[in-house]
């Protein structure tokens, strides 16, 4: 019985919560269930990552989301969706027909915020888990359908490859690992280049980039010279002892000129909101 009030009060205080944002709950009932959810969240790893997603609707978007009990899904919807993880995207004004390119897409809940913010956008979305990148596809069916999502089953990486997936902790921390030709095999993923997804999607620019692939960023800001200079803005999460510092010192030997419009060093991770001059 007290379980049951503590997450009543959780469900009610989460829909105080996010009724300041432009995205809430669509009622009562989804705060609940969201609560519910998070109180599931396990502290350490997802327990399994294959259980059957529970539904939830939110005010002002049209479509539902799919969240997976038992793992971290409740804490991005929470991070993304009501703490407002992206809002500082708002300030950079892009065009409603924006091109984002998503780095570490896990189950697509920054891609339904930007089809929130950005009602004609095109996304490509990269995703190496298959069951985060079902996810994906089920929360983010109606821009699949309207040829608005391009999904890449992938690591993204400085050069084309193959690479192990590693998984130490929740599925929001799943990250490349090494591998080599002869390892390759049904558990190993492609590698894919920043170079070769905009040739294939024929985009000259990129509106805004974000990444946040559990430290692969070093590598591929580390070698970012024959493309960086393409994206507009972009918004980066930085892993130890990877550092928001390093990430702007790796963009100016790439040539790369910038405003930061955000930069902020939390407690596990670095996060940056960069615009080109």
């Amino acid at each position: 019985m007290k379980t049951i009030r503590r997450v009543i009060t959780s469900g009610r205080h989460f829909l105080k919560e996010c009724m300041y944002g432009s995205l809430a709950c669509a009622g009562s009932w989804d705060a609940m269930r969201l609560a519910l959810l998070l109180r599931m969240s396990p502290k350490h790893g997802d327990h399994d990552a294959r259980r059957s997603p529970w539904k939830l609707r939110l005010r002002g978007y049209d479509h539902p989301l799919w969240l997976r009990p038992h793992t971290s899904d409740a804490l991005v919807a929470r991070e993304v969706l009501f703490q407002g993880e992206y809002d500082g995207i708002r300030q950079c004004e892009l065009p409603d027909s924006a091109r984002i390119l998503d780095l570490g897409s896990n189950i697509g809940l920054s891609v339904c915020y930007w089809d929130y913010l950005f009602e004609q956008c095109d996304v490509i979305a990269v995703e190496p888990d298959d069951h985060s990148r079902t996810l994906l596809e089920r929360n983010c069916q109606s821009m699949i359908e309207a040829d608005r999502l391009h999904v890449v089953s992938a690591f993204i990486s400085h050069e084309a490859g193959w690479a192990a997936i590693e998984r130490p902790g929740r599925a929001w921390s799943y990250r490349m690992g090494e591998t080599s030709q002869a390892q390759v095999d049904d558990k190993t993923i492609p590698t894919v280049t920043v170079p070769s997804l905009l040739e294939e999607a024929d985009w000259d620019v990129v509106d805004l980039l974000k990444c946040d692939i559990e430290g692969g960023e070093v590598g591929l800001f580390q070698s970012a010279g024959d493309w960086v200079s393409r994206i507009r803005h972009m918004f980066v999460e930085t892993h130890p002892p990877y550092t928001n510092e390093d990430l702007y010192a790796d963009l100016r030997r790439a040539g790369y000129v910038f405003d930061v419009l955000h930069d902020e060093s939390k407690l596990t991770n670095g996060v940056c909101l960069l615009r080109q001059r």
